[in-house]
């Protein structure tokens, strides 16, 4: 026998809710890249800027939250749900009429905001550059999607380099050239196609036009919302950076 829920939150595939209190940032940006592709070059600049914080890797967190939530919104459950009811203790669905993807799509932004980007009080832009987007490239459209729907006014970095350069920095250097390679090609084919799909969200720069011509650095600005700051440029380029030589 089915019981109707006195309370019931509706499903709704459409919502789009915010995290963090209303005096937290306004706007948040994702550095999208591989490694080894300058991504901290442009880390460093935009923390250059006042009211930014950027943070650095943290092991693609945000991937395994927005699978989390991409479970949750398996077709079974939206279903389910629209049918106000709750499930008897012998069904094999018992309170799957409960779950509430968009609710847990909040909460597990709430945890990375608070846990992972941690920004400091007066911050009005926030964010992380990671270089493991690539590591599911099926699932970039969604891991987007997610950071996308439970965060305001979500702007994607998108950052490349010379795959030849790459293939010979860090890490890279001790792998097959041709995995590399399509390593690279694929990365950038996904970012590609989410660029074409959200182009209104999403900017482009490429390390071998920006490491000779600071002019190259506009979109960084133009995704962060602020204006377009040569000195901090120059100053950021002239700065040696020694990890992974």
């Amino acid at each position: 026998m089915l019981f109707v829920l006195t309370r019931f939150l509706p499903w709704n595939a459409s919502a789009k809710s915010h995290v963090g209190p209303t005096d937290g940032p306004s706007r948040y940006v994702f550095v999208v890249t591989y490694g080894r592709s300058g991504s901290t070059l442009l880390q460093s600049l935009m923390n250059r800027l006042p009211g930014v914080c950027i943070r650095g890797e943290n092991n693609n967190v945000s991937e395994h939250m927005a699978r989390a939530w991409d479970s949750a919104r398996l077709q079974e459950f939206p279903h389910l749900r629209h049918k106000l009811v709750s499930r008897p203790a012998h069904d094999p669905w018992h309170g799957a009429e409960l779950i509430d993807a968009n609710r847990i799509g909040r909460e597990l932004a709430e945890v990375l905001t608070n846990q992972v980007i941690a920004p400091p009080k007066g911050t009005e832009v926030a964010g992380f550059k990671e270089v493991r987007w690539h590591s599911e490239p099926d699932f970039l459209s969604t891991h987007l999607d997610f950071l996308k729907s439970f965060f305001p006014d979500v702007q994607f970095l998108i950052n490349t380099r010379s795959h030849q350069a790459v293939s010979q920095s860090g890490w890279w250097r001790n792998m097959n050239p041709q995995f590399v390679r399509e390593k690279l090609e694929s990365a950038e084919a996904s970012f590609a196609a989410y660029e074409a799909a959200h182009p209104d969200i999403c900017w482009r720069v490429h390390y071998d036009d920006y490491v000779d011509d600071p002019a190259g650095l506009k979109p960084v600005f133009d995704a962060v919302g602020r204006p377009f700051d040569l000195e901090a440029c120059q100053n950021t380029l002239s700065k040696q950076l020694n990890h992974m030589k």
